[in-house]
């Protein structure tokens, strides 16, 4: 995909993959769903599907095939998901056997699944999601997928201090976010979370992460901040992956500019995972930062 941007300006959404083909329920029910339009009906007809779904899953969800040989299960309520191919092959670059790794801005458990697999029976995985809807689905997807003894879950939100914030609650469609002072839409439903620190945590759960993947639509900066101290302990030996939400910023006011300049002033840069033309103009896409 290319890193142009849209004509208004708006940054385009990032390169994805479900990596596996659609069942012939899912695509009957497109069409149905199409054909039906917003309504009761509709909403009927979609319980029906999603009972349909479970029970011809047989609560074993949906199989995903990554190039990698990777299986995922997904459950058929959360069979949006994707992954975007350029991350993978970062991500699984950076991950050994026996490796720490944290997810900060989990959702259901796309990526956290991954690096469970990477690092095995002797590594550790800490998943951070605090949208309660999300932490639902990536409680349920560790379990589905036999990873519970080696990843820990916790519904709380990095930031750059400890205490509690509101955000702005999606569902589980990975839209969710903390506020700022620009404050929620009026269509927006809003609950409290609590907050921590990168650093806080991999104090206490003893983590030396390998790899730690941050995607919190639009709060990247302060969930760095509140990681300094794990940066400067890991130094070469992190690999620092960070999800660019461009359209948050610009909701807030703030440049790729100012995000390049704070950045600078952490030490850090910002190198995108593929060759595109601008990937500051991709929306929702990780680039991996490296010592400035």
């Amino acid at each position: 995909m290319s890193g142009a941007r849209d004509r208004d300006g708006a940054p385009r959404p990032a390169e994805s993959d479900a990596y596996r083909r659609p069942t012939a329920l899912e695509r009957a029910a497109g069409v149905v769903g199409g054909m039906l339009g917003a309504g009761p009906l509709r909403n009927a007809a979609r319980a029906a599907y999603r009972a349909a779904m479970e029970l011809r899953t047989g609560g074993r969800g949906l199989e995903c095939v990554l190039p990698g040989g990777e299986r995922v299960r997904v459950l058929p309520a959360f069979r949006y998901v994707t992954w975007n191919p350029a991350e993978v092959d970062a991500f699984r670059a950076a991950l050994k056997p026996g490796d720490h790794a944290v997810d900060v801005g989990a959702n259901v458990g796309c990526y956290t699944l991954l690096f469970a697999r990477w690092v095995g029976e002797a590594g550790r995985v800490l998943a951070l999601e605090p949208a309660p809807d999300a932490f639902d689905g990536l409680v349920r997807h560790i379990a589905l997928n036999g990873a519970g003894s080696i990843v820990k879950t916790l519904d709380v939100a990095a930031s750059d201090r400890s205490g509690a914030a509101r955000m702005a609650a999606d569902g589980f469609h990975g839209t969710n976010r903390l506020l700022g002072a620009e404050g929620a839409a009026s269509t927006e439903r809003t609950l409290e979370v609590r907050t921590t620190t990168l650093d806080e945590l991999c104090e206490r759960e003893g983590l030396s992460p390998a790899l730690v993947k941050v995607d919190v639509e639009g709060a990247e900066l302060a969930v760095l901040r509140g990681a300094t101290e794990t940066i400067r302990r890991m130094g070469a030996r992190l690999s620092l992956f960070v999800e660019m939400h461009p359209a948050e910023w610009r909701a807030a006011d703030v440049s790729a500019e100012d995000v390049r300049a704070e950045l600078a002033g952490m030490g850090l840069r910002a190198v995108p995972l593929r060759d595109v033309p601008d990937p500051w103009a991709l929306e929702g896409e990780c680039m991996r930062l490296l010592p400035a």
